[in-house]
């Protein structure tokens, strides 16, 4: 398979089939995340392999990221752990395989910073792209769980020394998706 057929043929997954992704490929797959090109080489990223203890902490983050979105967007509800939007984020979560948490460094200089980001970002798809060869799926969650207090206090991660890019779904897949692209021209614009 050419690098194009990889990267066209790669998807989104959204459903796992339940089979755990072993320690060895996900150590393959950050490898091939740290090739990622990156400013002066500074390999700005770190990823946190979630085991069974911190992933029911993780779960209880997710039911509070859950909660207040409802609140949000429904004030008029009652908001526990039984509301129908919980429950079925929570079973959503319960059904992923093997989860990663991605960040970057953090940065005074904010540009460095938006670097230190873009090299995550080129990291994951390595490490997307890499898997998918493997036949294993990868989702970028990127939802309210990455940005509470509480998932960074029950991960142990110092929110004044890096910042959680991803919560990355891992797994293989129980279906593959389609997909399609805009042509190339609607998005290259020409300069003389």
């Amino acid at each position: 398979m050419t690098i194009m057929q990889l990267i066209k043929s790669r998807r989104t997954i959204f459903d796992f089939v339940d089979q755990h992704v072993s320690t060895d490929m996900i150590e393959q797959a950050i490898e091939a995340a740290t090739w990622a090109p990156n400013h002066k080489k500074i390999e700005p990223w770190h990823f946190y392999h979630i085991g069974q203890k911190t992933r029911i902490q993780l779960r209880a983050c997710l039911c509070i990221a859950v909660k207040n979105k409802v609140a949000r967007v429904f004030p008029q509800d009652t908001v526990d752990e039984q509301h129908p939007m919980v429950l079925k984020k929570c079973e959503k979560f319960d059904a992923i395989p093997t989860i990663l948490i991605a960040t970057y460094a953090l940065d005074d200089n904010k540009v460095l910073e938006e670097e230190n980001y873009a090299a995550l970002a080129c990291g994951i798809q390595n490490m997307s792209l890499y898997l998918w060869q493997e036949g294993i799926g990868l989702q970028w969650g990127s939802g309210d769980i990455i940005r509470q207090p509480e998932t960074y206090a029950a991960l142990g991660i110092d929110a004044q020394k890096e910042r959680i890019g991803a919560l990355l779904k891992v797994g293989y897949p129980k279906s593959i998706g389609q997909a399609t692209r805009k042509p190339v021209r609607e998005k290259l614009t020409m300069l003389s």
